[in-house]
Formats: structure tokens, C-alpha cells, sequence
């Protein structure tokens, strides 16, 4: 019989609520696992062969990036 973790289920609702405004302004930040046990905004250290992958990508770099992404489609959507 499987056993449902209340907590968990929670953790992940707010998660997938917060993961629009959290991707846009870069507010999680790299390493961070998901789980509901850890906070979204705890920053975790990165695995080890994680690090080699994610070492020349600035947070500030993807958040500029999705802010221009966004600000076309709204102009896009406007026109």
C-alpha cells in the first residue's frame, strides 16, 4: 500500500504556483533538488558533475534572457 505524503504534495503545489514568477526573476536558485523539504529559495551546492555543466551560466544572464523572450511575446501578443 502506498502512503501519500501530505507535505510533500503541498511543497510540490506551491512549487509549480511559484515556478512562473521564480523563473522570470531567477529567484531559485542552481542546485536547489525541488523537494518539499528543502526551502525554493535555499541555494544548494551543485553535484560534481553538475559543476562543469552550470559554471559559465550566470543566473543574471538566464533572467535577461527570459525577460526578452517575454517582453517579444507580449509584443508579439499586442500587435
Amino acid at each position: 500500500m502506498e502512503r501519500i505524503d501530505n507535505r510533500e504534495v503541498i511543497g510540490q503545489i506551491v512549487r509549480l504556483i511559484a515556478t512562473v514568477p521564480g523563473f522570470i526573476f531567477g529567484w531559485v536558485p542552481r542546485g536547489n533538488p525541488g523537494g518539499a523539504n528543502i526551502s525554493a529559495l535555499k541555494p544548494v551546492p551543485l553535484p560534481a558533475d553538475l559543476q562543469p555543466l552550470l559554471a559559465d551560466s550566470p543566473i543574471w544572464r538566464d533572467v535577461l534572457i527570459r525577460l526578452t523572450i517575454y517582453a517579444v511575446i507580449v509584443l508579439i501578443v499586442l500587435a
